[in-house]
C-alpha cells in the first residue's frame, strides 16, 4: 500500500469514527428526551392529581364553611348564638349523598361527621403532598437529564474539534504525499517515452531489415523452387529440428528479440524457439531460447528465457526452431501412450494452441508421433511394441519423445 492509498484509509477511517460517533449520541440524546417526556407526562399527571384534590380540599373547607352556619355558631362581638338544625339535618343528607364511602348512616351526631371530613381532608392533604413531592422528584430527574445532555454536547463538540484537527493534518499530509507521487509518476512517464521511442526506433529498423531479409528470402526461394524443379526431390525426410527462422536484431538495453516470421507464416503468441547457430561443419550450437509476445504480419518481437552463455549471447543472424511449428503448413501430430505429467486433453489443447493439429490414431497424414511412456496396466506392452508404433515406422513418421519436446509444452 503506497502513501496515497495509506492517506486515504485514513481519512475513510476517521469519517467511519466520526459517523459512528454521532449515531451513538443521536441515541443516547433520543433516549434522555424519551426519559424526559416520561417525566413530564408524569408530572402533567401529578399536576393534575394535585388540582383536583385541592378543589376537593377547597369544596371540603367551604362545606365546613356551610356546616358552621347551619350547626351554629358564636358571633363574638354581638354575643349571640345561631343554631339551624332542620338546616343541618339536610347538610348531614347531603354530605352522605356526596361522600357515601366517607361518611355512613352511622354516624348520626355532628362531631362523627366532622371526623369523618377531617380524615377525608387529611387524606387530600396527603395525596397533595405525594402529588408535590412527584413533581420535585420529576423536576430534579429533569434538571439532571439536561446536564447530562449538556455534558454530551460539551463532550461532543471536543470530540468534533480534535476529529476535524486530525482530519485536516490527513489531509495536508495526503496532498504532500500526492505532489510526490505526481512527481514520481511524471518521471517514470519521462522513463515510459523515452523507452517507447526506442522501441519504435528499433521496430522500425527491425522493420527494414525484415524488408530486405524478405526480397532476399523471396530471390532465395524462387532460386530454389528452380532447383527442385529440375532435380525433382522426392520423399526427403522432413527435419523436426530445422531452422524456422532467423533473428533479426536484439536490443541492448530492452532485450527484445526480433524474428523474421509473423502471422503470415502461421505464428502465434506463447510459441517458444530455440535459438542456435551453426558452427564449424555444420555443428549446432545451443544459444537459448525466447518466447514470442508480439506478432506483426512478417515479423514478431520475443523475450530471452533462457541463455546458454553471456560469453555467446542470441544476436542477429542466429537461427530459432521448434519442432511442433511450421511456416508452411499446420503439422499433424498423434499422441501414442501413456502421459502422467500432463495428461492427453493438456497435451492436444497445447498443441492447438501453437498452432497444430491433433489426430485421434496414426495415419499417412501424420507428420510426428509424441511417444509417452508404457501404460500402468502389468500386462501392458511397451510403446514401442505398440502396432500404432510400428504402423509409424512403416509410414516413415518422425517420432519425438515427449521429454525432447516438454519445453515447448510448458504454457
Amino acid at each position: 500500500m503506497n502513501r496515497r492509498e495509506l492517506g486515504a484509509a485514513v481519512n475513510v477511517m476517521w469519517v467511519i469514527f466520526l459517523i459512528v460517533l454521532l449515531l451513538g449520541a443521536g441515541a443516547y440524546i433520543y433516549f434522555v428526551q424519551q426519559e424526559m417526556e416520561t417525566a413530564r407526562r408524569s408530572v402533567a399527571t401529578a399536576q393534575r392529581e394535585r388540582s383536583l384534590m385541592e378543589e376537593e380540599v377547597v369544596n371540603a373547607r367551604e362545606k365546613h364553611v356551610d356546616l358552621s352556619s347551619e350547626v351554629g355558631f358564636v358571633d363574638l362581638a354581638a354575643g349571640e348564638v345561631y343554631s339551624s338544625m332542620p338546616a343541618l339535618d339536610a347538610k348531614l343528607e347531603s354530605l352522605r349523598g356526596r361522600f357515601p364511602n366517607d361518611i355512613g348512616t352511622a354516624d348520626k351526631t355532628l362531631e362523627s361527621v366532622i371526623d369523618r371530613l377531617v380524615s377525608l381532608a387529611e387524606r387530600y392533604d396527603q395525596a397533595a403532598q405525594t402529588a408535590e413531592s412527584s413533581f420535585q422528584a420529576e423536576l430534579t430527574k429533569r434538571s439532571e437529564s439536561e446536564t447530562a445532555k449538556d455534558e454530551i454536547r460539551g463532550s461532543m463538540e471536543n470530540q468534533l474539534t480534535s476529529l476535524n484537527s486530525d482530519l485536516r493534518d490527513a489531509r495536508d499530509q495526503a496532498q504532500a504525499q500526492k505532489e510526490q507521487d505526481d512527481t514520481a509518476i511524471s518521471g517514470l512517464q519521462d522513463r515510459v517515452d523515452e523507452v517507447a521511442a526506442q522501441m519504435r526506433e528499433q521496430l522500425s529498423q527491425a522493420e527494414s531489415n525484415i524488408a530486405a531479409a524478405e526480397a532476399s528470402k523471396r530471390q532465395i526461394e524462387a532460386r530454389v523452387a528452380e532447383l527442385n524443379s529440375k532435380v525433382g526431390l522426392i520423399g526427403m525426410d522432413e527435419d523436426p529440428w530445422a531452422k524456422d527462422g532467423e533473428v533479426i536484431s536484439v536490443g541492448k538495453q530492452t532485450g527484445l528479440v526480433f524474428v523474421d516470421i509473423g502471422s503470415r507464416d502461421l505464428l502465434r503468441l506463447g510459441v517458444k524457439f530455440d535459438v542456435f547457430r551453426h558452427g564449424k561443419g555444420g555443428q549446432r550450437i545451443p544459444k537459448g531460447s525466447i518466447e514470442i509476445r508480439e506478432v506483426h504480419e512478417n515479423s514478431a518481437m520475443g523475450n530471452i528465457s533462457s541463455q546458454v552463455s553471456s560469453l555467446d549471447p542470441i544476436a542477429a543472424g542466429d537461427f530459432i526452431a521448434n519442432p511442433l511449428f511450421s511456416t508452411e503448413r499446420s503439422k499433424v501430430f498423434a499422441l501414442l501412450g501413456n502421459f502422467p505429467v500432463y495428461g492427453k486433453s493438456f497435451l492436444e489443447r497445447r498443441l492447438n494452441d501453437l498452432g497444430a493439429e491433433v489426430q485421434g490414431s496414426v495415419g499417412p497424414e501424420v507428420d510426428f508421433l509424441v511417444l509417452g511412456q508404457r501404460a500402468p496396466e502389468e500386462d501392458a506392452l511397451e510403446v514401442t511394441e505398440l502396432p500404432e508404433y510400428k504402423l509409424a515406422e512403416k509410414l516413415g513418421i518422425q517420432m519425438l519423445p515427449v521429454r525432447s519436446i516438454d519445453r515447448f509444452l510448458k504454457p
